[in-house]
């Protein structure tokens, strides 16, 4: 499923400080962006490497559900459990991939799920 959103923060600039004994710094300015397409998905994961269906081209967050009993392994094309990024249940990896829709996940049997959103 994709929607349209704007973000309410678009356009405004957001300073980021710190305080050390009572010494205000600013760290970093930041200006936010509009977010002009969201989409997102769940899929299960098997033993068998499966590239994640549905994605798009944006920032992309993948997370294996926290009711996994089992690991699920992150990757390219040929991803194995042995080669793949392991997330255990409630593990997350976010990317500002160009192309999240080569992002494969695989696990070493069944019982698993992913969660995944892209942005742009």
């Amino acid at each position: 499923m994709a929607m349209k959103t704007k973000s309410l923060l678009a356009g405004i600039t957001v300073v980021i400080l710190v305080v050390v004994w009572g010494v205000v710094i600013p760290l970093k300015q930041v200006r936010a962006q509009s977010v002009g397409y969201v989409g997102s998905g769940q899929q299960a994961v098997t033993a068998t490497a499966a590239v994640l269906s549905g994605m798009s081209y944006g920032t992309a967050c993948v997370k294996a559900l926290k009711g996994n009993t089992i690991n699920v392994y992150l990757g390219g094309y040929g991803v194995t459990d042995s080669t793949g990024m392991e997330l255990a249940p409630g593990d997350s990896y976010c990317s500002l991939a160009a192309n999240p829709g080569t992002f494969y996940v695989i696990a070493s049997t069944t019982g698993a799920s992913v969660s995944w959103i892209v942005s742009r």
